[in-house]
């Protein structure tokens, strides 16, 4: 970037331009030139190429080049280079010198560092299948070359992402990655909840690469995940490993389970038997017999004992006049004395 006396210097030039000059600014951070620099130019927001238009690219270069290269090289190039084709023909010409003058898909995914989209294929085929012996294998054949997982979990993403697009909204996929008719197959293939289950899973699978002690323990666990927890998958217990020595001790621990013959044989051994029933016609010949009731004995009374009849109270005795006499002069001794009061006529 110019220092601000050179701005101010080209400023000059900018305003009094040659008529046979144009200039062409490119920068990728626009924020940073002046106001009066900006104003007097037309500015053009580029946007990144997708990958079909660099592989589109790729493959007219090589052509006019006469170098041999295979199909999917150019999209492992065109995704690597992340929309810009500047990046795009300087890995072009390092997997060329890595190939020995040659455009291999091995070749190239070995400099990258990353898998083939064959690869992600037939996992997510083992997956739709639900194959999980032929999913450990293929995982184990892509360790061999230490894959960065994250990248391989992002695109599971983006293909899953491309696969609910296409079952949503029919024809809405394009070849912009390269693996049209594949999206198309896998859209027929999987259903609606399972691509949104192996979404969900990818996706908080790459969130716990970042906290797992082994990257390939956590990917491992991510796609088993897929698979365990699909929709109409069966609960099965585990495997047992029997021996030929402990397979009769085995059976003999086995307690056996109670079935409908076991129970059935224990109720009627409960139950008393009952007469086998005559048919109606018998029964209505029959006259119906009622069976007297056996007269019991009359229970005896028991003895009583005799109720004395109730004699009336004695009336109680009056007090005599002597106890009376007694009691009213004890009363007058205990009430005090008051002064009599004499009245004296006027003529005392």
């Amino acid at each position: 970037m110019l220092t601000n006396q050179s701005f101010n210097a080209f400023l000059k030039t900018l305003e009094e331009p040659p008529e046979h000059v144009k200039f062409l600014l490119a920068t990728t951070d626009p924020q940073k030139l002046p106001v009066t620099v900006l104003s007097r130019c037309l500015q053009f927001n580029l946007k990144r190429m997708t990958p079909e238009h660099i592989a589109g690219h790729l493959r007219h270069v090589l052509t006019q080049e006469g170098i041999p290269f295979e199909e999917p090289a150019l999209w492992l190039l065109a995704r690597a280079a992340d929309g810009s084709m500047r990046d795009a023909l300087s890995l072009t010409d390092q997997a060329i010198a890595f190939g020995n003058q040659t455009l291999s898909g091995s070749d190239v995914s070995n400099m990258l560092g990353t898998i083939d989209q064959s690869d992600i294929e037939n996992l997510v085929n083992a997956l739709v299948e639900d194959d999980g012996p032929a999913l450990l294998s293929e995982i184990n054949r892509i360790s061999d070359f230490a894959p960065d997982y994250s990248v391989i979990l992002a695109d599971l993403l983006s293909l899953f992402h491309r696969v609910t697009m296409e079952q949503v909204v029919p024809g809405s996929v394009d070849n912009a990655l390269g693996d049209a008719a594949q999206v198309e197959s896998l859209a027929r293939r999987l259903s609606a909840e399972d691509a949104q289950l192996f979404y969900q899973a990818a996706l908080m699978g790459r969130k716990d690469l970042a906290v797992t002690p082994d990257a390939r323990m956590g990917f491992e666990m991510t796609l088993l995940r897929m698979l365990a927890f699909r929709p109409g998958t069966d609960r099965r217990e585990p495997p047992v490993v029997a021996s030929g020595t402990s397979s009769s001790g085995q059976e003999s621990r086995e307690d056996p389970e109670p079935g409908p013959a076991a129970s059935e044989t224990i109720t009627a051994a409960v139950e008393p038997e009952q007469a086998p029933q005559q048919p109606d016609s018998e029964q209505r010949a029959e006259p119906e017999q009622r069976t007297e009731p056996t007269p019991q004995p009359e229970p005896q009374p028991e003895a009583q004992e005799p109720v004395l009849e109730s004699q009336p109270a004695p009336a109680p005795e009056e007090p005599d006049a002597a106890w009376l006499a007694s009691w009213m002069k004890r009363l007058n001794l205990q009430r005090p004395k008051r002064p009599a009061l004499r009245i004296m006529s006027p003529s005392q």
